[in-house]
């Protein structure tokens, strides 16, 4: 067993053992411990800052600070993740405050399925939980890790019904979700495959996964695009949206609009874009 898996389940005992309140503050002081520890992921961070807040011109100070928040919320989705392996159905539902769900149902209308585009942004996984939680026949296309970690991982996300595919089968998934007319989830805002397409993002060229548009466009499946954050102003510890259904019939307007939406949410949200890995072409 790896240094990760062991790391992941010692945190699922820690989130089950202490009060959430309590966990939610270790997590924080520990993602505060990794901005300083880690200095090449920080750096990655900090790049993406500058091509976000490029017209802004934010002092590397003010940068900084959009950074430690980036590690410290990350480590707070993380600890979420992680009691999905004991939370009860009830909790996970009450957690989240939503709008926009009747537009996946309005694309299922169509009985060809339909794709929910989210981001590297927010709690993903939780968000995927969520739906399957609500009774939405959800799957997802997932990276695909160590053998270890990857089936730790789908533990989690298969716990309230949400079905994982690996990137290797994407094939297999879209032909599962159009034959049964279910909703299928595609991280679209980086290129995990390595084979991405250039593509102008803030002021920097950015890679995003290859084929998406022309599968959309070639199948006439529906496409929104929905986000899960941690909700600051609130009540309840996340906030979710999903937008309404689109077709398109371009695989460049398709493009346009998956830019639009990237960048409109990111600029939102810029430290809770949870990309540590290098993207930008030189």
């Amino acid at each position: 067993m790896n240094w990760g898996v062991r790391l992941q389940k010692f945190g699922i005992i820690i989130a089950y053992c202490l009060p959430v309140k309590l966990a939610d503050l270790i997590a924080a002081l520990l993602g505060l411990f990794s901005y300083y520890l880690l200095a090449k992921r920080r750096s990655i961070i900090m790049e993406n800052l500058s091509h976000i807040f490029h017209n802004e011109r934010l002092s590397n100070r003010d940068l900084a600070h959009y950074c430690r928040r980036t590690f410290i919320n990350y480590a707070r989705i993380m600890h979420d993740f992680l009691r999905l392996k004991f939370m009860r159905k009830k909790i996970l539902i009450e957690s989240v405050e939503s709008s926009g769900l009747d537009n996946l149902s309005q694309a299922l209308s169509t009985g060809n399925g339909c794709v929910l585009i989210t981001l590297h942004l927010g709690n993903w996984d939780y968000a995927g939980s969520y739906l399957a939680a609500l009774g939405f026949k959800m799957n997802a296309l997932v990276e695909e890790t160590s053998p270890e970690m990857f089936q730790l991982y789908n533990r989690h996300r298969s716990r309230f019904g949400l079905k994982p595919y690996p990137l290797s089968k994407a094939g297999y998934a879209f032909l599962h979700i159009i034959k049964k007319n279910q909703v299928l989830a595609v991280l679209a805002d980086r290129d995990v495959a390595g084979n991405g397409v250039k593509k102008r993002l803030f002021s920097g060229i950015w890679r995003l996964p290859r084929g998406l548009g022309s599968i959309l466009v070639r199948r006439h499946i529906p496409v929104l695009i929905g986000h899960m954050v941690l909700n600051y102003s609130g009540r309840r510890r996340y906030s979710a949206a999903v937008t309404e259904p689109r077709v398109f019939s371009r695989e460049k307007d398709f493009d346009d609009w998956l830019i639009g939406h990237i960048q409109n949410l990111v600029k939102r949200y810029p430290d809770q874009w949870f990309v540590f890995q290098r993207g930008w072409c030189s």
